[in-house]
């Protein structure tokens, strides 16, 4: 799989003057977390994004996106479920054909399909699964099986398996035990009709639990069950953004690490599209934006954002750049001017990444439109080790289009570069050392 792969920038280079002290510094043999390993399209909310061939062809051919995210439906808007036994193959139609057409751009056999439950709140599950209280465990593993075989039919193999999505919210009552049961009763039938094995992942809960005691994970542990937890998944949202949540998240991270090193995926972040985003979308980034750093400082190895690429407009261009600069790349140390932290709003906020060569640098400069402006005309960043080679930009500002545009200075001279950061901007750098 390529991890390189890049996203078209507007490009200044002139003779550069560097300052005596830098504003930055970047340390390009210092990584932390993980590498980002997967950007999967979700086809969850959205299974009809994929009909425009333009689209998928620059998602899957050119940005090397390698996966999706599907429903496992017979909720009650979509009765793909009725009775053991049964699927209704019309209810995944239009799923299966954002898939293939997936498949067939990407071209490359390391595609995953992730198979996530449809939340559709407390229908969410068919009524001949359910028990007394939650899920029965022998009825819903009777579902999954008729999903693996339906999806087999259909040419399709599933790498991921999510048994439950937010379970806050729907009438599964699937807590780790349950969990563990499904696994346990779900993997030998599969292994009988020579299915290969998928990874398991959970909690998928909406948000990281705040608690130390009695959580989902902590009980798992507890339990002596972790090893039926083969990903640590959950939904952190911009609204997480912050200490308790943060700190939950990392928390919960590193027991999911206790044992081994198990990977983190993001499985669903969201860059919300509602109308006070909407009001300022370049403004309201900076929350999304720090919400992926945060995820990406804990070692976040896969990306699949809800509603991605359902409009042509600038919350779906920051989101192709955002995660184009994470894709294929591991964070290195950096340290700005204003340090590293990024809970504090309309400072300045940096992440950088490397991808072999490349350094993939994310600068925010966002203070809201009442406070007073903080002008950067330029910033000096400095590498600790190695040369700049080249450097290509593109920035984000009131005054340019959806696209972005070239930032007014931008130039480079040894180990240094001087880019201007505005007030209300969002920059991205790629830099080749």
């Amino acid at each position: 799989m390529r991890h390189c792969g890049t996203i078209l920038l507007s490009l200044i280079i002139t003779a550069c003057a560097t300052a005596s002290e830098p504003d930055a510094r970047i340390f390009p043999d210092e990584p932390y977390g993980c590498t980002t390993r997967y950007f999967f399209q979700d086809l969850k909310g959205y299974p009809t994004v994929l009909r425009d061939s333009a689209l998928t062809d620059l998602r899957f051919a050119r940005d090397r996106m390698n996966g999706v995210r599907i429903s496992i439906y017979g909720d009650a808007p979509h009765p793909a479920h009725p009775a053991p036994g049964q699927v209704d193959a019309t209810v995944y139609a239009t799923t299966l054909a954002s898939l293939r057409a997936a498949r067939e751009a990407y071209g490359g056999d390391d595609f995953t399909v992730f198979a996530s439950k449809k939340l559709a709140g407390k229908n969410s599950f068919p009524k001949w699964v359910m028990g007394a209280d939650g899920i029965d465990v022998k009825a819903y593993t009777t579902m999954l099986m008729d999903y693996f075989r339906f999806m087999r039919s259909e040419g399709v193999q599933i790498d991921v398996l999510g048994i439950d999505n937010e379970t806050n919210f729907n009438e599964g009552n699937i807590s780790a035990g349950t969990y563990a049961e499904v696994v346990d009763l779900l993997k030998p039938q599969l292994e009988a009709e020579g299915f290969k094995i998928p990874l398991f992942i959970g909690h998928e809960r909406y948000n990281p639990q705040t608690g130390t005691e009695n959580t989902w994970i902590t009980n798992l542990f507890d339990k002596g069950l972790q090893d039926r937890l083969d990903i640590y998944g959950t939904h952190y949202y911009p609204r997480h953004h912050n200490e308790k949540f943060r700190s939950a998240l990392a928390r919960e991270i590193a027991l999911s690490r206790s044992d081994h090193e198990r990977p983190f995926w993001a499985t669903e972040p969201h860059w919300d599209n509602d109308s006070t985003a909407k009001a300022d979308m370049l403004g309201y980034s900076e929350k999304p934006i720090c919400t992926l750093f945060d995820q990406t400082d804990l070692g976040m190895e896969a990306i699949m954002w809800w509603g991605y690429g359902v409009g042509d407009d600038l919350r779906t261009s920051l989101i192709r750049a955002v995660s184009l600069a994470v894709y294929g790349a591991r964070p290195v140390r950096m340290e700005d001017h204003d340090g590293e932290d990024t809970l504090e709003a309309g400072l300045l906020q940096s992440r950088a990444y490397r991808c072999g060569d490349e350094l993939r640098l994310v600068l925010l400069n966002l203070r809201d439109r009442e406070a007073e402006a903080v002008d950067y005309p330029s910033y000096c960043l400095s590498l600790e080790k190695g040369r700049v080679k080249s450097v290509q930009a593109v920035q984000w500002r009131d005054d340019t289009p959806k696209e972005g545009g070239a930032p007014s200075l931008l130039r480079r001279a040894g180990r240094a570069v001087s880019v201007s950061l505005p007030n209300r901007s969002i920059t991205v750098l790629r830099i080749k050392i």
